[in-house]
């Protein structure tokens, strides 16, 4: 018999979402369940007189490149395939969703380049950076808020097969063009 906690993630484990996964919506799904815990992890720093450096560069690499694929296929595949099976009042909600991405994205960057500079460091953030830190994850936690609520179940009702193929198509080919532009050079 199967032990019931066999199925539990371990505090600060962060799931991996994998592309070659069949159902794009899914990885969505799993995208969110990480943010919540990069969230976590941003408090941790931010309230942290020495950070764990665990912390440090989990933060960083969701900050640095996770969060912005994240962000590009929701909006430049998941939004746009959605407009064209919503009425306006669901069309006002993608607005919104898509406004709160840019505003996430204005934010990463001060909150990137603190983490930088706190992985050589390991000195606490400054006041502000820790005001930053909140915030991000607060805007974050908001975010996934709407997106599981709204979101995502309308994605479920709505997206055709197809709109799921290119959705997972484009979500692998993004992931493929990172890890190929962060790949070092053949010597």
């Amino acid at each position: 018999m199967k032990n019931v906690l066999s199925n539990a993630r371990a505090a600060g484990s962060a799931p991996r979402a994998h592309p070659s996964a069949d159902a794009p919506l899914d990885l969505l799904d799993e995208d969110h369940l990480r943010v919540r815990t990069i969230c976590e992890t941003l408090d941790r720093i931010a309230g942290a007189d020495r950070p764990e450096r665990s912390d440090i560069f989990a933060a960083a690499a969701f900050l640095e490149t996770d969060l912005p694929l994240m962000l590009k296929d929701e909006d430049d595949d998941l939004l746009v395939l959605l407009r064209s099976h919503v009425d306006a009042k669901d069309g006002a909600m993608l607005d919104r969703v898509a406004q709160a991405h840019a505003a996430l994205m204005e934010a990463i960057g001060p909150i990137a380049s603190a983490l930088a500079a706190m992985r050589k460091t390991r000195d606490a953030p400054t006041k502000a950076e820790r005001a930053r830190m909140t915030k991000l994850a607060t805007m974050l936690r908001e975010g996934m808020i709407l997106e599981n609520a709204r979101l995502m179940p309308l994605a479920r009702g709505n997206l055709t097969a197809k709109d799921l193929a290119v959705l997972q198509a484009r979500r692998v080919q993004r992931r493929m063009d990172d890890m190929r532009a962060h790949r070092s050079p053949a010597k």
